[in-house]
């Protein structure tokens, strides 16, 4: 395995990525709680209350609510950007700056850069998430309310193994382009036809963002472990395809 200063090198790389997708969560973790009851007492000063009808039930259950507009919502919205921009340079980066050949001269495997630089980078994004959720209970615990801690786990643990695909896809394409921006653009655009499904009732139990999301967690459900498994192993198979597409590739 690669020696600790590589793994060093890695973490510094990744900071500014880090402290800035922890910057805009925890901006956002922060007002959701706080605009709670300022929206419920708008919504009640409405004179027509007839487009609140579907919202209703999100105003009246607080951890409901704080489901919809963080697990439901900006979590998993930022969180696929910010899995994209993690995973999309890990390799390609490195090609369009031509620092590649200095990287592989270096005694290490060529698997072990990989891995390193996949673990390194999704660390730093599963710390942003982790992160910002805490800020979360901890602003909604500042401001009066309560919310189940294992319902808020579990569903960080459903958010992250969304990302984790998404991520894993974003980094295998950065070992096929040697641009950055192309490799961020063609995750995206898979990012949003896996969309899709969700717009179809009898279709949204496919959609990796109905489970990123933590959909039946939220509707009482249980804990999704099937889908959990399956996004482990989609994410383990872009992990392999791309690792060994760095082993063999020529620079």
């Amino acid at each position: 395995m690669a020696n600790t200063g590589f793994w060093k090198k890695e973490v510094y790389a990744v900071k500014f990525k880090f402290f800035t997708g922890f910057l805009v969560l925890a901006l956002l973790a922060v007002g959701i709680p706080l605009l709670y009851d300022i929206t419920v007492r708008l919504a009640e000063n409405l004179p027509s209350q007839e487009f609140l009808k579907g919202q209703k039930v999100f105003l009246t259950d607080y951890r409901l609510y704080i489901w919809s507009q963080w697990f439901g919502k900006n979590l998993y919205q930022f969180g696929s950007v910010m899995a994209i921009i993690f995973g999309a340079g890990i390799i390609s980066s490195e090609v369009s700056r031509k620092t590649i050949q200095f990287l592989l001269a270096r005694p290490i495997l060529r698997e072990d850069v990989f891995t390193v630089k996949f673990i390194v980078n999704f660390a730093a994004l599963a710390l942003v998430v982790v992160a910002s959720t805490v800020v979360l209970y901890i602003t909604v615990v500042a401001t009066g309310h309560k919310i189940p801690v294992v319902d808020m786990v579990q569903n960080i643990i459903m958010a992250l193994a969304g990302m984790a695909v998404i991520y894993s896809m974003a980094v295998y394409f950065s070992t096929v382009f040697d641009r950055t921006l192309k490799s961020a653009v063609i995750t995206g655009i898979i990012a949003m036809v896996l969309f899709v499904p969700g717009f179809f009732p009898g279709l949204h139990y496919y959609s990796v963002y109905y489970h990123m999301a933590g959909s039946d967690i939220a509707l009482g459900k249980g804990f999704p472990f099937i889908p959990l498994i399956v996004l482990i192993i989609i994410t383990a198979a872009f992990y392999m395809l791309g690792r060994n597409r760095f082993k063999k590739r020529d620079f």
